[in-house]
């Protein structure tokens, strides 16, 4: 439907949806957690692989891809993201636990 389309005191639908690796209706209460680490270690992959290959110029006398500032700064970053993602996974495993508690402590 165009604007012009549009029916008059009506808001108009966003076109932009954000993106998702599972349809909304598949996705379960890990979900969001999951989406996070798989983006986080992909990036991180990424990253280790450039850094890699910043070494590896350097030991050909090649221009180096990144300046040894820019890889200890990517490095650190890929350090940070892990300890992040960790953090965020042990807060899920205390909340499991936490849950497990309560649940039989009801039953007792």
């Amino acid at each position: 439907m165009s604007a012009k389309d549009q029916i008059p005191g009506t808001t108009p639908q966003a076109l932009f949806e954000e993106f998702s690796w599972v349809p909304a209706q598949q996705r379960g209460e890990n979900y969001e957690l999951l989406s996070d680490a798989r983006d986080i270690a992909a990036g991180a992959a990424i990253t280790l692989k450039m850094v890699e290959r910043a070494e590896l110029d350097t030991e050909h006398d090649d221009a180096p891809l990144l300046s040894k500032y820019h890889s200890g700064a990517l490095m650190r970053m890929v350090i940070a993201s892990m300890n992040l993602l960790r953090d965020r996974i042990d807060q899920r495993f205390e909340s499991m636990n936490d849950a497990d508690q309560l649940e039989q402590g009801s039953r007792a």
